[in-house]
């Protein structure tokens, strides 16, 4: 009898397809798969590629400081996201944006979420002046609609802040130091979505 039951425990046991689960953090797959670092699912060790970025990304290299920072030119007192594809290549510390209040508007502000498979290095997002040497906000995952979630398979964090019409500023995106698998995932894709306001 209990061999019977063995044998039904077995024949019940999940066959999980390749491709259908979205690695966790630091990579983690279910037994006998691996994290794919091309599209961020679970797969066989055979179909594994390892993480690249996009070079589509990378086009504003270097990025490491604010002199050298990506423009996002002047932000609108409301317009509509703006949405920046990017890619924190191992070794690569911090990518940097720049961009402009508009100066007729009355009031401003922004709204800068991030987003980043859970599966590697999570990044954030902090504001700055223009010369990046003074920090205004920092992310804190607090803005409306944005958390983190098991079903997207990422990971996400926000900031929000007044601003001064007419005024130049800087955004940092940075890895975290959490769960980088001891170095060997410290990387990650990332959509930053930036909003200007009244």
């Amino acid at each position: 009898m209990r061999a019977l039951a063995f044998l039904g425990l077995v024949a019940c046991s999940p066959d999980i397809a390749t491709g259908a689960y979205l690695c966790g953090p630091e990579q983690g797959c279910p037994s006998g798969q691996v994290c794919n670092g091309v599209d961020n699912t679970c797969v066989i060790p055979t179909s594994a590629m390892p993480f690249a970025c996009d070079p589509a990304t990378e086009t504003h290299e270097p990025d490491e400081d604010a002199t050298h920072a990506a423009s996002l030119g002047t932000l609108d007192c409301a317009n509509a996201p703006i949405l920046v594809n990017g890619c924190l290549a191992a070794h690569d510390g911090a990518d940097w944006i720049s961009f402009v209040m508009r100066p007729d508007c009355t009031t401003g502000s922004i709204s800068a979420s991030i987003a980043s498979p859970l599966a590697f290095e999570p990044v954030t997002v902090d504001l700055f002046d223009a010369t990046g040497t003074t920090k205004l906000a920092g992310a804190d995952a607090t803005c409306p609609n944005t958390s983190a979630s098991d079903t997207t398979g990422e990971y996400a964090d926000c900031l929000q802040q007044a601003l001064t019409p007419g005024t130049s500023y800087t955004l940092r995106v940075t890895p975290t130091g959490d769960a980088n698998c001891g170095g060997s995932c410290a990387f990650n894709r990332y959509r930053l979505t930036v909003l200007g306001g009244r």
